[in-house]
């Protein structure tokens, strides 16, 4: 048996990696409460715990920059936990605002729609908006067969009706007509703004669904475009998570494929971070 806030301490003066006292004391909160079962409150009465855990190799873990999500197995996203490992981005609170933008522009339409996200990774997009409206038909299509392995998996824990399909949009149009609206969080950051990057990304995280080509740094946006520009109904939504540096680029693009009423949306550190519009 062990005292589990002595042991909390003793894991926390092993951490050597170079981040805030708070972001190390949620670390290890995730840690204690998805591993050992032991919750805040737990800690603080100093709850008796018994594991044969080999805390050396978690250790090993965190101090080598792996993310804490991958370590556990789960990343919370809009209020729900997703499995996810290193073939999936972990999911992040602007991917929220994306979702939250589709479903305040979808809601107020009752109509049985069908909604495609792609790019669809954990699943993490899809299943929340089938979650959230019920009454819509959710697609999610990756070019990974790994990610939609942990897309189906997570599909099954949060028992949502969303269809997985494995496809290349940068190679071929999408399998849609009349579609109400099209997501999607592509991969936006361009290679050479890798080493501003932290190892905790760069080491783990999937490059495929993370970087693209400097010489080309819209080819996502542009290859979907040009499918949403057949694939949606007209009036049909179009929302994707972008880098804040091509926010003007990627509104013009959207006006070129004939949509309207296009706007660029911030995050909450005020950087340009989604474009939506509707087809003309």
């Amino acid at each position: 048996m062990a005292n589990s806030k002595a042991l909390f301490n003793q894991l926390k003066s092993k951490i050597t990696i170079d981040e805030t006292e708070s972001e190390i004391n949620s670390m290890l909160f995730l840690l204690f409460d998805k591993i050992l079962g032991i919750r805040q409150t737990d800690l603080m009465l100093s709850k008796e715990i018994n594991s044969d855990l080999d805390f050396d190799v978690l250790l090993n873990r965190i101090n080598s920059h792996e993310p804490i999500q991958y370590i556990i197995g789960e990343a919370n996203f809009f209020g729900r936990w997703f499995y996810v490992n290193e073939h999936v981005l972990i999911p992040r609170p602007e991917t929220e605002l994306l979702v939250e933008e589709a479903i305040v522009q979808l809601k107020s339409n009752p109509m049985n729609g069908s909604i495609v996200d792609i790019g669809t990774g954990s699943g993490c997009i899809a299943i929340t908006l089938a979650k959230e409206l019920p009454h819509k038909k959710i697609f999610g299509i990756d070019i990974s067969t790994e990610a939609l392995e942990v897309a189906t998996k997570n599909a099954k824990l949060h028992q949502a009706e969303s269809h997985l399909i494995h496809h290349d949009i940068l190679k071929y149009n999408l399998p849609f007509s009349s579609l109400e609206c099209i997501i999607s969080n592509p991969p936006y950051i361009a290679q050479s703004e890798e080493k501003l990057m932290g190892k905790n990304v760069t080491s783990f995280e999937p490059h495929t669904a993370l970087f693209v080509s400097d010489n080309d740094p819209l080819i996502f946006y542009r290859h979907i475009l040009a499918s949403a520009h057949v694939s949606l109904v007209k009036g049909g939504l179009l929302l994707v998570e972008i880098n804040e540096r091509f926010g003007n680029e990627i509104a013009a693009l959207f006006q070129e494929h004939e949509f309207r009423d296009v706007r660029i949306k911030k995050d909450l550190d005020g950087k340009d971070r989604i474009v939506l519009g509707r087809l003309n």
